[in-house]
């Protein structure tokens, strides 16, 4: 990742994000799609935490995860869970680029 150095001085945003892993991130680029201004602050690297330490795929459930969600919550949540985790994954895709390789 591309190295952000320190806040040369005062900066006036919307809205700061603090921590600069996947979900912040995120978080940061759909505000500034809607005409926030925003600022990612993180005591590291950017994306140096947690999120450079997973496989970063996307998977809308994994493993038992519905059938104990079910269980717990019943079918209704569970529906609702999992149509907005298959929508978050969309959401992710049409922000893909494609990458040429030379």
């Amino acid at each position: 990742m591309p190295a952000a150095g320190s806040l040369p001085g005062d900066l006036e945003c919307e809205v700061a994000v603090v921590g600069s892993g996947i979900a912040r991130l995120s978080t940061a680029y759909e505000l500034g799609r809607r005409g926030k201004s925003v600022a990612v602050i993180d005591r590291g690297p950017i994306a140096g935490g947690m999120t450079s330490r997973t496989s970063a795929h996307l998977a809308p459930l994994c493993d038992d995860l519905v059938s104990e969600m079910t269980k717990i919550k019943g079918q209704e949540a569970t529906k609702l869970f999992c149509d907005v985790q298959a929508a978050a994954v969309d959401r992710r895709m049409s922000m893909a680029r494609p990458v040429r390789v030379s």
